[in-house]
């Protein structure tokens, strides 16, 4: 996976707690420069560190450095319904519900929807 990254203009970022200097999870972000839209992901794969507002911190300074980019034009991103954490910081970082598939994916032996959100570069 982390080889997909060479040789383009995507990115695949480490976060590491600023406390500890120690890596608790990762951020990707997929450049469309054909149409100025970058998407965006985000796992905190230490457990411990959830809650703590790392994830908010990493998302909130990255949208804003791609939103800063005179060629970026929107960011998007998606989570599934059962995604609680994710969701809120989609939301909370200003990002707008864009559209959402019904019943796309399983989880849990579940059916869960999948929603979408976007942000428009400010000019």
């Amino acid at each position: 996976y982390l080889s997909s990254f060479k040789n383009n203009n995507n990115l695949f970022i480490l976060i590491r707690s600023k406390k500890e200097n120690k890596a608790i999870g990762t951020m990707n972000a997929y450049f469309n420069k054909n149409h100025g839209v970058v998407d965006f992901g985000i796992l905190i794969g230490d457990l411990n560190q959830w809650g703590k507002g790392y994830g908010q911190d990493a998302w909130d300074t990255l949208t804003s450095w791609a939103l800063s980019i005179d060629s970026v034009r929107k960011i998007t991103a998606g989570a599934v319904s059962c995604n609680f954490a994710m969701l809120n910081i989609i939301e909370k970082s200003g990002m707008l519900l864009e559209a959402t598939k019904k019943k796309q994916e399983i989880v849990d032996s579940k059916e869960v929807d999948i929603h979408y959100f976007y942000k428009f570069q400010n000019k």
